[in-house]
């Protein structure tokens, strides 16, 4: 068993706040779709971002929950390095709500230092969409909320006895579609259905709180 984390048990309820870079791609079958029409192609990121407001709530000196809503800047442009005329450049701000279970692990024998592991779904909801998408498709949409699987993991250090200074990776993967494409095929089959989905790296930076 690991050593017990004698904050954790005495306040078992964290709040922490964060700002994080983050580095977006998608796949899905518009992707596949834009290598079988030129095996050349990449996708460019450009520079996103993320703040996190987080709840932790301790069951264990171990075991915890965590919640919170975070603003996460997803942008990347799937069609770069080819001849395509008209290119999709995705630029989506979403609200995103994780639920995540996870175990904190002392790395020193005083605590100071620590790791913390997780895993749990999140859901994510648009706030505003700056995407553009060429208008030779027949029709597009941008999901109103898509649905992620969301593993991480953090390294804590201990500043005083209420306050930790945290660093965090959080790797998120939709499982539902995030952009729909419908396009031209051919006479009898007019509006064929393209999709992409996010594949979002978070690299976060902040202070958590004991507040209970």
């Amino acid at each position: 068993m690991f050593a017990s984390d004698t904050t954790s048990l005495k306040k078992p309820l964290f709040l922490s706040v964060s700002v994080g870079y983050v580095k977006n791609n998608v796949y899905g079958s518009r992707v596949d779709k834009n290598k079988e029409s030129d095996q050349a192609i990449q996708q460019e990121n450009n520079k996103s971002y993320a703040v996190n407001f987080q709840l932790q709530k301790q069951f264990t000196s171990e075991l915890y929950l965590r919640t919170g809503i975070s603003f996460i800047k997803k942008q990347v442009d799937p069609q770069e390095n080819t001849n395509v005329y008209y290119r999709d450049r995705l630029k989506t701000y979403y609200l995103s709500v994780p639920l995540a279970a996870g175990v904190n692990v002392p790395l020193t024998g005083n605590e100071k230092l620590g790791l913390g592991l997780e895993f749990g779904p999140a859901v994510n909801l648009r706030l505003l969409d700056k995407s553009y998408v060429g208008p030779d498709r027949v029709s597009s949409n941008t999901s109103f909320a898509t649905v992620s699987l969301s593993p991480g993991a953090s390294l804590n250090y201990k500043l005083s006895t209420n306050t930790k200074l945290t660093l965090g990776y959080t790797y998120m993967l939709d499982i539902t579609d995030a952009y729909i494409e419908r396009v031209y095929w051919n006479n009898h089959y007019p509006r064929r259905k393209f999709a992409y989905k996010n594949k979002t790296q978070m690299l976060s930076l902040g202070l958590q709180w004991a507040v209970r």
